[in-house]
């Protein structure tokens, strides 16, 4: 059987049985023509579906012969995406196929200037490579939906290639076939879409359009939970304060800089599986690892400080309202090239220890992260944007109404911020979700549960010794008889010892592995070559005063370099947040870095991994927000 456009190909018995055709409408059909679509549907299916002679046919649907065969043909005739036309081609008036001119004089103008162009493949080819951008006119691509400089040199070239521009068709129309070309290159563009929306508006839109053809070919939904999640982070569109208490004892409120929010959805049944909140201004892989502990962790509701607010009936976290989800590992997770997530060390930890595979999208790409951004999207309006403190989805949102002094004037801070995303994270995984037939995420996840149609997998730790966030160290035993010190090792600017490596002096100069907690610094565990355990090594007394993540001692010792903190202090640390607290009076970003530091130092946020609480509820109600600045530092 025939193509549309002429070629042969064989049709499967599938494609060749009526029942397996698209159903058309034929509400737009006079009753004239609906009489004669059914008249000739009841034919077709009769000669292709029943036993009946083709004489009987015809006695019952009253047409000829050859009627009928022209009519099996269309419907069996294939259309461009490879399926027969069916019922769509015995309607009324349908074309098949594009029209073709083959009237060779001067009247009419329909198919004209296509025909002009079978005339001279060359003048065709150079307008297919303009309206695409392959060639450039002038040393420049032609961007937009602008085409006069498409038609200039389309005229120039016409010129060259011996058309007379003064009496010869397209230039005899009344606009000089401006608009033949307009519409020739707006059909070439629509044919290539990608190419065409990236000349057309832009390297961003074709990266789009590209990233959209390609998941529709080969990124499947997967139809299992747990099977993939997302996890990406989004600037919360909203602002908050800090209280801060000045040298003078007057306490003040000050706006922090745009806090991330960090979530892993899982892609089947949609549900937010775990978040966390990062107050850095490109977030860490701590916040990252953060994330995933909350998705592993049962979850806990917080505590409210308002009777008047609470969590709604049956919402909650998929791993504290459904146990078979606690602890519950997933296939792959797909994230974007962010910087904390090209960590080769991420990427093998979570291979070795919950994952099956790791899927890093390519920059500049949302959409291969649909689900997790439309997550955000359905997030906000279910939160912040209903805030008087939001910032809406753009500077130019109605909803954005002097955010800055809203947060001041309500005293909407840090731990409002974390019973927001907590009690809009339960309430969205207990609402009805389109995707899943108006089914809410928790409710399609008990669903597969209570019907074993999931193979559950848990992860293997599922105690205090939770090993995502402990990384291992190369170093070197060092020490010295000579010199009179005793074995040690050292580590972003710590050095570590104990008992046992003391009085190990044979081991100066030998390769070891030490391994931290790099959201606490101050002690490791010490393996030999041999994989010989030294015990746990605790570090110098100057950086033992306050628990600390690992990354902060570099950030410290550049501050020294830089004679910001002094080189000989005895307490770096306490140091530290004096400098931070002295630019925090006039810097958002200071602000912000001094709320986490303070908050990672005394471990009572949600920002503080479970992994050093004896993995217990992930959150415990926290103080109001507020950063203390008493001291002043002057250099």
């Amino acid at each position: 059987m025939r193509r549309g456009s002429g070629w042969e190909s064989e049709l499967t018995p599938e494609q060749m049985n009526p029942n397996n055709w698209p159903a058309v409408d034929t509400s737009g059909l006079s009753a004239t023509d609906e009489k004669l679509f059914k008249r000739r549907r009841r034919a077709v299916r009769q000669y292709l579906g029943s036993g009946l002679t083709v004489e009987e046919i015809l006695d019952n649907v009253g047409m000829s012969r050859s009627e009928l065969y022209r009519l099996a043909t269309r419907a069996l005739t294939l259309a461009a995406d490879g399926e027969p036309w069916g019922y769509s081609a015995l309607l009324p008036c349908a074309r098949l196929v594009s029209y073709t001119r083959t009237d060779e004089s001067t009247s009419g103008k329909a198919g004209r200037f296509s025909q002009f162009l079978d005339k001279h493949p060359t003048i065709k080819q150079a307008l297919i490579d303009w309206a695409l951008g392959k060639k450039k006119i002038n040393g420049k691509k032609v961007r937009g939906r602008h085409f006069k400089r498409i038609w200039k040199a389309f005229k120039r070239l016409c010129i060259t290639e011996g058309i007379d521009t003064n009496a010869e068709y397209p230039f005899t129309n009344d606009d000089g076939g401006r608009e033949a070309v307009r519409r020739f290159c707006r059909a070439v563009r629509r044919q290539d879409f990608v190419r065409g929306a990236a000349t057309e508006f832009g390297e961003e839109a074709g990266r789009l359009a590209g990233s959209a053809k390609k998941r529709s070919k080969h990124n499947k939904i997967p139809l299992r939970p747990y099977q993939q999640v997302q996890l990406d982070a989004h600037p919360i569109d909203g602002l908050f304060v800090v209280e801060m208490q000045g040298p003078d004892g007057e306490w003040y409120e000050l706006p922090l800089e745009r806090i991330w929010l960090l979530a892993l959805v899982d892609c089947a049944s949609r549900a937010e599986l775990g978040y966390s909140i990062s107050l850095e201004r490109n977030y860490t892989i701590e916040d990252v690892l953060t994330c995933i502990t909350h998705a592993l962790v049962p979850w806990q509701p917080l505590t409210m400080p308002s009777e008047r607010i609470c969590y709604r009936p049956g919402s909650g976290f998929p791993s504290g309202v459904i146990p078979a989800c606690a602890w519950r590992a997933f296939d792959a997770v797909r994230w974007d090239n962010a910087y904390a997530q090209r960590s080769p060390w991420v990427k093998q930890h979570l291979l070795n220890h919950i994952a099956n595979e790791v899927i890093s999208n390519k920059g500049r790409n949302p959409r291969s992260n649909a689900i997790v951004e439309r997550f955000f999207r359905s997030f906000e309006d279910l939160t912040f944007h209903n805030w008087p403190n939001t910032t809406g989805s753009s500077p130019d949102d109605p909803r954005r109404d002097h955010p800055e002094e809203n947060a001041e004037r309500f005293h909407i801070d840090y731990d409002d911020l974390i019973l927001a995303a907590d009690l809009g994270g339960a309430t969205y995984n207990a609402q009805p979700h389109s995707e899943l037939n108006d089914r809410s995420p928790l409710d399609y996840l008990r669903y597969r549960i209570e019907r074993k149609l999931d193979l559950i997998r848990k992860v293997s730790f599922r105690t205090e010794n939770n090993p995502l966030f402990y990384r291992d160290f190369k170093v070197t035993i060092r020490g010295s008889e000579k010199q009179g010190h005793l074995p040690y090792v050292q580590l972003q600017y710590g050095t570590y010892s104990n008992d046992a490596l003391i009085g190990s002096p044979d081991l100066i100069g030998t390769k070891a592995v030490l391994r931290v907690n790099i959201e606490d610094g101050r002690s490791g565990e010490l393996f030999g070559s041999n994989g010989k355990s030294y015990g746990h090594l605790l570090i110098d007394g100057r950086w033992a005063s306050r628990r600390h993540p690992l990354r902060i001692r570099g950030t410290i010792k550049s501050l020294m370099r830089k004679h910001r903190i002094p080189a000989d202090s005895m307490n770096p640390l306490d140091d530290f947040e004096v400098y931070l607290g002295e630019r925090a009076r006039t810097s958002k970003r200071a602000r912000n870095q001094l709320l986490k530091f303070q908050l990672e130092t005394t471990g009572n946020t949600h920002l503080q991994s479970t992994a050093n609480q004896g993995l217990k509820a992930h959150h415990q109600p926290s103080t109001r927000g507020w950063v203390s600045i008493v001291h002043a530092y002057s250099r």
